[in-house]
């Protein structure tokens, strides 16, 4: 049986690797050019790359027998019970265009089940971490959700449909905008929503909503940890627990109190039934 104080260890060894990665990081937008250009607008820079190479090697010397997940590598799978997955430059777009605010996100998956996380903020210095039960920090500063309880008076985050997505998904999430936005005392869109789950963890903003699909596991899942580690709530836009990083359905997080309540508008535009956004 594993113990939470290895969990920690994982988070702390996690920790170090991220530090050292937000090093290359920074320096390497001083010289950040194009590697792969993926779609019209969406790349990969020789900084993605560089902190990469970087915590891959490390959680190979220290966790030599443990798989990996990576955004630009894809997985390097190994017959082992434990993941890192790692997203070494989120924000990558506008990192390459001179913004100082990214992240550089780490998480471990014991059986599927997240159980270390680690979160850089880079150009504001906030360093997030959280394991299975041992709360959620901040610069070592513990931290909880909000307390808000009614609706009404939720700050909501809100990530806005993007033009790829069908017709009909466009529209009834602008719906369930505009649902929320009535309901709500104020949206608060945005679409860094490792950032935006940050906020969730802290208080700040009492709930964010994605899409299905709008982004990938390793964009959200350290900072998922973080939010039910400071109390929160996390499940699929049909209220269930998100199962192996599956984001087909939908990510809603919340401070808790206010789940259901974001759930009964959701299914005001969707439906009663189960919600199938695919």
């Amino acid at each position: 049986m594993v113990s939470k104080g290895f969990y920690l260890r994982l988070q702390q060894d996690a920790e170090k690797f991220v530090v050292q990665a937000g090093k290359i990081l920074a320096e390497y937008q001083k010289k950040v050019a194009t590697v792969i250009q993926k779609d019209i607008a969406d790349i990969a820079t020789n900084a993605d790359f560089a902190s990469e190479q970087l915590l891959i090697k490390l959680i190979q010397h220290k966790y030599p027998n443990h798989s990996i997940y990576s955004e630009e590598v894809g997985e390097l799978q190994h017959k082992s019970q434990f993941r890192w997955i790692i997203d070494p430059l989120d924000g990558t777009k506008e990192y390459a265009k001179g913004w100082t605010e990214y992240n550089c996100l780490v998480a471990v998956e014991h059986n599927h089940v997240l159980v270390a996380g680690v979160a850089l903020r880079a150009g504001i210095n906030e360093l997030y971490v959280s394991s299975l039960g041992s709360g959620a920090y901040l610069n070592q500063v513990k931290i909880h959700v909000s307390k808000t309880s009614e609706l009404k008076l939720g700050m909501i985050g809100f990530r806005i449909p993007a033009n790829n997505n069908s017709t009909l998904l466009k529209r009834r999430s602008l719906q369930l905008l505009n649902h929320l936005n009535e309901a709500s005392y104020r949206i608060r869109p945005g679409w860094d929503d490792a950032r935006q789950c940050m906020l969730v963890a802290r208080g700040i903003i009492d709930a964010h909503l994605v899409l299905n699909n709008a982004v990938r596991w390793y964009d959200v899942a350290p900072t998922v940890l973080l939010i039910s580690e400071a109390g929160g709530k996390v499940t699929d836009w049909n209220g269930k627990p998100i199962q192996s990083g599956d984001l087909s359905q939908g990510l809603l997080v919340s401070n808790g109190v206010l789940h259901e309540q974001l759930l009964v508008q959701i299914k005001k535009v969707f439906g009663k039934k189960e919600i199938n956004l695919l």
